[in-house]
């Protein structure tokens, strides 16, 4: 049970109460024999913390991995993140990435946004509101509530917290993976820490998809310029063959001619003009 020593502080205590009786029976006295196991409980939880975690880098890790398009991956990894309810427990989110134009984040995943907020967020610029700043500074921004850095709003929006996580490898920028807290969450530096993993290890995906893309590009280019040459070399010995026919048959006209009058080589001359 918690417990509170005479400075005011809480400790955990392992407690055995045993009754003293008389020799009627009756209780009349306690024993009890207590023992301070905060130290245990503290490394339980952070053990307990410990395997939790894990098993979400797991999760992440095989979609990570998985044959699936950008998207498909970003929307595979917010849905596990969103899922952990010890890290999400607003049970909502997005993830923008930096894309062709310079400083501004483009929503790629979301889950359970709000329709106001989908279509105000598809394009945030560096500096606005929590996403904005988390990828201006490449610091994690925590709210736990809807305060004056909250730019982007809508009538009926309700109260809510956030935390923005840059996504970085290196000192390159990829993204910022945005969760909903509830309003008036504690801050959390363990879950801070956990979280500045999982955005450099989203970053590592992120990265390997667009190697991958980039890739799959220039073999399709190779390919193209392959077909086009193998065109071209059959056209180009086709032409030849044909050539050759034109002259055997140009030959053998010459020489059919040979025999002909005058007007009968005008006459074939036309013809063949003709056709």
């Amino acid at each position: 049970l918690r417990n509170r020593k005479k400075d005011g502080t809480l400790f955990w205590e392992l407690t055995s109460i045993s009754p003293i009786r008389n020799a009627h029976g009756d209780v009349t006295n306690f024993v009890a024999v207590k023992e301070d196991v905060t130290e245990q409980k503290v490394a339980e939880k952070r053990l307990q913390a410990y395997g939790r975690e894990q098993r979400l880098l797991n999760a992440l890790l095989r979609i990570g991995m998985e044959q699936l398009s950008m998207d498909e991956m970003l929307q595979g990894c917010l849905d596990e993140i969103v899922r952990s309810t010890w890290l999400s427990p607003a049970k909502a989110g997005a993830v923008f990435l930096v894309e062709n134009t310079p400083d501004v984040l483009a929503l790629r995943a979301e889950r359970d946004l709000s329709p106001e907020i989908a279509t105000l967020c598809d394009r945030v610029s560096f500096g606005r509101c929590l996403c904005g700043r988390a990828a201006a500074s490449g610091e994690i921004v925590f709210a736990d509530c809807v305060d004056d850095r909250h730019e982007t709003r809508f009538e009926g929006m309700q109260p809510h917290g956030h935390y923005g996580v840059p996504m970085r490898s290196a000192d390159k920028l990829l993204g910022v993976i945005n969760l909903y807290l509830p309003n008036g969450y504690q801050r959390d530096t363990r879950e801070e820490e956990f979280l500045r993993v999982v955005g450099s290890t989203m970053a590592g995906f992120i990265e390997r998809k667009r190697s991958q893309e980039s890739l799959r590009e220039k073999d399709e280019q190779l390919r193209q310029s392959q077909k086009l040459e193998i065109v071209g070399q059959l056209a180009g010995g086709i032409a030849h063959e044909f050539n050759n026919l034109l002259q055997a048959i140009g030959g053998y006209t010459q020489y059919a001619m040979r025999g002909l009058s005058p007007e009968e080589t005008n006459d074939l001359k036309n013809s063949f003009a003709y056709t």
